[in-house]
């Protein structure tokens, strides 16, 4: 480490001490010593932060400029030693149920009597002392040559059957990719919400990481594996991160003082974009920045403080996708509160303009009547659905948890991009009701929109291409102006 690195590392050590302490020992809340930086000089990318990376470090100089990959600045579901971000063992239990063993194929009796019969040899075939003995993560079920309608009509974890990427099911390929919190996910529950000075009683408060599969590729490079897991943890002091996040961002500065890239593209405070300070360091190992991201992520996110779990993995081909969510309790997955079969989404039955998603009842969201009549559909249909898609952009009216009054679910929210501007191009006019005031957004992140193949809210598809939807935009910009008024 050269001079000018070890004097960065000091700033962050002195910088970060008191918040990491802090929220590690609550004795010494009262005596926590104040940055200089107010809350209103946070900007969005220091409240949500993702980190940059690329396939190679000749990839990254094009998007960055700057020739590095940022590989070793993200990290793995063991950092944090004792109490880990996700230990092996949870992880092993959510690998099991994720990617390898299938649970069987609920079968719908309005299915016609050959295709029940068929799913009952399934079911006959995965319950088998053979199968659970041979079952390997991640390999496709061959005798299931069933198309994907009649699938999305049994609610099965559609994308494990069509077959998915092994390295899933690797605990050490997994990495951090990016973070985010909220002060207060149910808001558009809590009354006054959008006048209050002071913070008002929330039933969730969460601390929340996203973390997906990383793996070697040819010639030294990487390849990001088209999967997530989204861990969500209690966060009992958000007072405390965001002092840290405050300290944080003066080092980041420091940082990136004098980089013609965070200059000219940081686009104001309100514009979201791949941490700058990280972004400085994708050229090296363990800089001050990417040493001290680690740090604060390791402080609020601890396995013991982990609340649930929910992942999306999509097949091989790339062309189905499946999705679920589990509480976490006593160390353990569970169903939840609201239990949630798979839901799932088909690219193969979308571009035959068939229904793409899980037809099980209480799977019905908010966007089934747009995609139950694809081939319909008309420009006064698309007017008057327009409410119900800047609903789901809109985090001041649907909230992060699910939401029964609006049908919301994981689903309805990874397509709202897609399902956004298939309805815009056949409405022509475009009707404001429900519709969020959407920040200056980075152009390489409005690029995910436009693809059925991209169903990531914030992280990266295969080739390190960007994952970020509107809705992520709009819910830290959301999340800047709580912060604002509520922790000046």
């Amino acid at each position: 480490m050269n001079r000018a690195a070890k004097q960065l590392h000091l700033v962050a050590v002195f910088l970060l001490a008191g918040t990491l302490a802090e929220c590690k020992s609550p004795d010494l809340r009262s005596n926590l010593a104040a940055t200089p930086l107010a809350a209103s000089a946070l900007t969005a990318s220091d409240l949500a932060i993702l980190a940059p990376l690329a396939a190679s470090p000749s990839a990254a100089k094009e998007m960055f400029s700057i020739e590095g990959d940022g590989q070793c600045n993200v990290f793995g579901f063991d950092a944090g030693a004792a109490d880990p971000i996700l230990s092996r063992r949870l992880f092993q239990e959510l690998s099991d149920e994720a990617f390898a063993q299938l649970p069987p194929v609920r079968i719908d009796p309005s299915l016609p009597a050959a295709t029940q019969a068929m799913l009952t040899k399934i079911n006959a075939r995965l319950s088998s002392p053979a199968a659970k003995q041979d079952a390997k993560c991640g390999e496709a079920i061959s005798f299931t040559p069933f198309p994907d309608t009649v699938l999305l009509k049994t609610a099965a974890h559609i994308a494990r059957i069509k077959g998915i990427l092994g390295g899933v099911c690797n605990y050490e390929n997994w990495r951090i990719v990016s973070m985010r919190f909220d002060v207060c996910t149910d808001s558009p529950a809590v009354a006054g919400w959008d006048t209050a000075t002071q913070l008002p009683k929330c039933q969730y408060t969460e601390f929340r990481l996203v973390a997906q599969p990383i793996v070697p590729a040819d010639g030294g490079s990487h390849e990001v594996l088209d999967d997530a897991i989204h861990l969500i943890y209690r966060l009992d002091h958000p007072a405390a991160l965001i002092q840290s996040l405050r300290a944080f961002k003066a080092l980041s500065d420091n940082a990136t003082k004098g980089s013609p890239w965070a200059e000219a593209d940081r686009g104001g405070a309100r514009m979201l974009l791949p941490h700058p300070g990280l972004r400085a360091e994708m050229n090296r190992c363990n800089g001050p920045v990417a040493h001290a991201f680690r740090d604060l992520v390791t402080s609020y996110a601890r396995e013991s403080q982990l609340t649930s779990l929910a992942w999306m993995t999509s097949s091989t081909a790339e062309a189905q996708w499946s999705f679920k969510a589990n509480d976490v309790r006593g160390g353990h997955l569970v169903a939840g509160e609201a239990p949630r079969i798979h839901e799932n989404f088909s690219l193969n039955a979308f571009n035959s303009q068939e229904y793409p998603l899980t037809t099980d009842e209480g799977l019905t969201t908010s966007i089934h009547p747009w995609y139950k009549s694809l081939a319909a559909n008309t420009a006064a249909q698309a007017r008057s659905f327009a409410p119900t898609v800047n609903a789901l952009l809109n985090p001041k009216v649907i909230s992060q948890q699910a939401d029964a009054k609006h049908n919301s679910n994981c689903v309805s929210c990874h397509l709202a991009d897609q399902t956004r501007d298939a309805v815009q191009t056949l409405a022509g006019s475009w009707p404001t009701t429900n519709q969020y005031p959407t920040p200056p957004t980075w152009s390489p992140f409005m690029q995910r929109g436009h693809s059925m193949q991209n169903l990531r809210n914030f992280g990266y598809v295969p080739g390190f291409h960007f994952g970020v939807s509107a809705r992520t935009v709009n819910e830290v910009d959301a999340l800047r102006d709580s912060v604002q008024r509520f922790f000046p």
